[in-house]
């Protein structure tokens, strides 16, 4: 399994090494197919990604096949809720300001620290107002968007949530057979597909990207391994016992 999830990260990581690779950077740059790409970015954010979340431990249990419902959920749970702290204390440690906030303040530190030095209801003003103005011709939804999004930008909390929802199916259900190898071939697509529509819509830089699969790696892998184990180790067996009915017959 090990093998497995280190392959899919870097499979992952391909998405912000495509973006350095080929130099393409967002600069106030609106990029064709634009709405479909927000629509992409959207499954990834709340509250959305609450309708993800769901629909994806559907399929996760459908697609698992052993019962575990309730030591799947913990899994996820541990997953989803470790790598969104960890998002969260991270961001305002690094401090990073989103590319749409350096167009809008002309890249000027000092404008840029008083817009981070506001509450974010002043921020999405400051936002509106900009494109108010602009001779850009960003959509609606799209200047919504952004003012809705006005934290700081590494690592990426998008990235984040579907790189952890890549190496759960990798970890899961893997590629055992056809079936299995389409459900987590489509839901890495997607996440791959998510974390482009960072960069294209100038929410994220690659970097960003970078270190919300980073983030995702350290936190799944270790929690896939022991997943692994589960049936073997003898402490996780205490644990899981605590859980009931965490498994099924045919186990």
């Amino acid at each position: 399994m090990k093998t497995r999830l280190l392959a899919v990260t870097a499979l992952l990581l391909f998405v912000p090494t495509a973006f350095w690779l080929t130099g393409w950077r967002w600069q106030g740059n609106e990029v064709p197919l634009n709405y479909l790409l927000y629509i992409i970015t959207q499954t990834g954010g709340i509250p959305v990604a609450l309708f993800s979340t769901a629909a994806l431990f559907a399929l996760l249990y459908l697609a698992h096949r052993r019962g575990e419902g309730r030591a799947l959920l913990l899994v996820v749970l541990v997953s989803l809720g470790a790598t969104q702290v960890g998002k969260s204390l991270l961001k305002p440690l690094i401090g990073e300001a989103r590319p749409y906030v350096v167009v809008l303040t002309k890249d000027d530190p000092a404008r840029i620290r008083d817009f981070y030095a506001v509450k974010r209801s002043i921020r999405a003003d400051a936002v509106r107002a900009y494109y108010a103005k602009s001779a850009a011709q960003t959509p609606p939804y799209l200047i919504a968007h952004r003012a809705k999004e006005t934290g700081y930008s590494f690592p990426s909390g998008h990235t984040t949530f579907v790189a952890s929802w890549a190496l759960l199916f990798t970890g899961i259900i893997g590629f055992a057979n056809r079936r299995r190898s389409l459900i987590t071939g489509a839901v890495i697509t997607w996440a791959m597909l998510v974390m482009a529509s960072r960069v294209w819509l100038g929410m994220h830089y690659p970097i960003d990207l970078v270190g919300g699969v980073l983030l995702a790696g350290a936190i799944n892998l270790p929690l896939l391994l022991a997943w692994q184990q589960r049936h073997t180790s003898p402490r996780l067996q205490r644990l899981l016992k605590r859980l009931p009915a965490w498994r099924k017959s045919g186990n």
